[in-house]
């Protein structure tokens, strides 16, 4: 018989999930609690086992994606059952004996499809969902250097194509995109989206972060608002200021204190990115603006 598990509610409240990664593939047999995929959730990671034991025949969904609680997750081939003896396959539920960790996120057994999850041996339901365009934006996979480097060089990582395991994006991938882009941006008008992708760096917003986001925003509406004052000690500022104010103001520029301050917050706003960001909470990325705005 073909078993169809679905994605479960791994936490109280959540609704959706995206794929992180696929640790098994189309073909594969698997026993019970054998892990299938690492899926992201609003509060966790968490890699997803198998209820039953038998061969992997579908797998809905690929890496990057978002999928609701409920949705059809992977497909499952058990063998020498069918019948009423499928019929009490699913009945009987998940394989798998109903455990609580200390600390763990998931605790019991995990909630899986219900009568519906019998299918004959045909191809009844693969072609029909294979077949959908899933138009949810996907989730890039990057390790931390390729991040850092990209980010350093000016190349947007949503751009880049992934080599690495389950398609992240590694160092290597970054250096060979640059260098693929430096060879056809002679001819780059300035107003093309690889000129503006030099002023924006766009990533994707992932499940926990839309989360805090969310949470953030109620905060801000419901706590109380406070303003923060601390002295400095600028005598080094001070005495730059004085070495150098004669010479402008032979220029008729009055040099003040806050030229340099404006200085600082923008060298401020270069090393700590977040701080001059904007969210697109419509598209779920997350914009880092490479130019600074500072009104006086």
């Amino acid at each position: 018989m073909k078993y169809i598990f679905n994605f479960p509610d791994i936490g109280e409240g959540l609704e959706e999930g995206t794929i992180v990664e696929w640790l098994v593939k189309k073909g594969q047999k698997v026993e019970a609690g054998d892990l299938l995929v690492t899926m992201e959730t609003d509060k966790v990671v968490a890699e997803i086992p198998s209820p039953k034991s038998g061969t992997i025949s579908a797998l809905f969904g690929k890496e990057g994606e978002t999928i609701r609680v409920g949705d059809a997750l992977v497909e499952i081939e058990i063998e020498g059952v069918a019948g009423e003896e499928a019929v009490k396959e699913v009945e009987k539920g998940s394989d798998l004996e109903a455990v609580k960790e200390e600390g763990a996120g998931v605790v019991g057994t995990l909630e899986i499809a219900g009568n519906s999850a019998v299918l004959s041996g045909s191809t009844e339901g693969i072609s029909e969902i294979e077949a959908i365009k899933d138009t949810t934006k996907k989730t890039i996979l990057a390790t931390p250097v390729a991040r850092a480097m990209a980010k350093d060089m000016g190349v947007d990582i949503n751009q880049v194509q992934g080599t690495g395991p389950a398609g992240r994006v590694t160092k290597d991938d970054v250096l060979q995109h640059a260098k693929n882009s430096t060879k056809s941006t002679g001819t780059v008008s300035q107003n093309t989206p690889a000129a503006e992708s030099k002023l924006v760096e766009v990533e994707p917003l992932s499940q926990m972060r839309k989360t805090i986001a969310k949470n953030m925003i109620r905060s801000k509406h419901n706590a109380a608002h406070m303003s923060l004052f601390d002295d400095v000690e600028i005598s080094e500022l001070d005495r730059v200021r004085k070495q150098y104010k004669e010479r402008y103001t032979g220029e008729g520029i009055k040099l003040t204190y806050l030229a340099f301050i404006v200085k600082a917050v923008t060298y401020a706003l270069k090393k700590h990115k977040a701080l001059n960001s904007e969210m697109d909470t419509e598209n779920d990325k997350m914009l880092y603006k490479k130019y600074y705005n500072i009104g006086l």
